[in-house]
């Protein structure tokens, strides 16, 4: 869990995630894909850093 209440689940996608919560009883508010800004691939791109890991819509991990 983030400092902020959050849970963070890496490699699982966003379909995956509504069922197996269910399935342990767990109630979810939300769930939304954390993807680098506009401005953050711009700053990495331009700052010589690696290119931002970005995922088509719908794409599974």
């Amino acid at each position: 869990m983030s400092g902020d209440g959050r849970w963070i689940a890496e490699g699982a996608g966003l379909a995956d995630i509504g069922p197996i919560a269910a399935r342990e009883g767990l109630s979810v508010l939300e769930i939304a894909a954390e993807e680098p800004s506009l401005e953050e691939a711009y700053l990495a791109l331009t700052s010589g850093q690696e290119r931002p890991q970005i995922a088509p819509v719908g794409s599974k991990p």
